[in-house]
């Protein structure tokens, strides 16, 4: 019932939502809950996430796995979506870091849980964007992460927009 009060309350609040998540800054709270901080095996790497006026940054420096990035508050409701895009730039020292982003059915504490549904890339660039299929899930947490898959590898990731279509 909480959820369905949330929802209504973000379409009133949003009535001409056209699905994205985050642009430049701006989080669509309303709908997202905003984003947090998301850590994942912080025991073998090191990193930091910042929000920027305009950007979302992650940085990852690993140890097999490290990962730091953001992830919504709120579930999301995917059911008049077929795809997630994001539009990033990534830095990195080896082939081994990457930026993912995508869907996880469960968030926990600052963590991120479960069986994400994701798109992974280790190509460096500036201003890329890539989607992944999100077709067959309904609702779920987005999340976007700088990884690292080996010892002494950064990965630099700046996210300028994150939408579903």
């Amino acid at each position: 019932m909480n959820y369905l009060k949330k929802k209504l309350q973000a379409m009133l609040n949003n009535p001409a939502w056209n699905g994205v998540l985050y642009d430049a800054g701006n989080e669509y709270s309303a709908i997202t809950g905003g984003f947090r901080q998301s850590t994942i095996l912080t025991t073998l790497g090191t990193g930091s996430t910042k929000k920027n006026a305009s950007n979302l940054y992650c940085y990852s420096y690993g140890q097999n796995g490290g990962s730091y990035g953001f992830i919504t508050n709120n579930l999301i409701d995917l059911t008049n979506y077929t795809s997630l895009y994001a539009t990033y730039s990534l830095t990195s020292s080896g082939q081994y870091a990457r930026v993912t982003f995508g869907t996880n059915e469960t968030a926990v504490a600052s963590k991120r849980v479960g069986t994400p549904t994701y798109y992974e890339t280790d190509v460096s660039g500036t201003n890329v964007t890539q989607s992944i299929d999100i077709s067959a899930l309904t609702s779920t947490y987005v999340f976007v992460n700088a990884d690292t898959a080996t010892t002494s590898i950064t990965s630099a990731v700046t996210v300028y927009k994150v939408w579903l279509e």
